[in-house]
């Protein structure tokens, strides 16, 4: 029973690993996609004005996105896919292009936190009876 117990902690923190460094990489993925986008723009020219702040306020949450994901804080993760995928993610998503990509890296991200999430569950114990 002991083993059985030692082998699923095991899995169970290598998936939260697997949850966290993937999340890293995605925010980190994501913050360069949006520096080109702001700076180097192979369809438009460099953004001013609105959408250079957007455009910051995305680099800025994907810094904390990358930050909540190292931490393991899946609840921090849920939060800030929200605030990068609603409504500015899932926009990119739909739009033709390179940056299209953004949206797809945020699902991964998403896809990230849950991993974070089931590997944070740990193990409950039986009820006697």
């Amino acid at each position: 029973e002991r083993r059985r117990h030692q082998h699923l902690h095991r899995r169970l923190d290598q998936l939260s690993r697997t949850g966290r460094v993937g999340g890293v990489v995605v925010a980190i993925g994501a913050a360069v996609l949006w520096v080109m986008f702001l700076f180097h723009n192979p369809y438009a020219p460099q953004a001013e004005g609105p959408i250079k702040l957007m455009g910051s306020l995305m680099i800025l949450t994907t810094g904390l996105a990358a930050l909540a994901a190292w931490l393991g804080a899946h609840l921090g993760m849920y939060l800030l896919f929200m605030v990068l995928f609603c409504p500015v993610g899932f926009y990119v998503l739909l739009s033709p292009g390179v940056f299209q990509v953004i949206g797809w890296l945020e699902l991964a991200y998403l896809a990230c936190a849950v991993l974070v999430q089931q590997g944070s569950k740990g193990i409950r114990p039986r009820a006697a009876g």
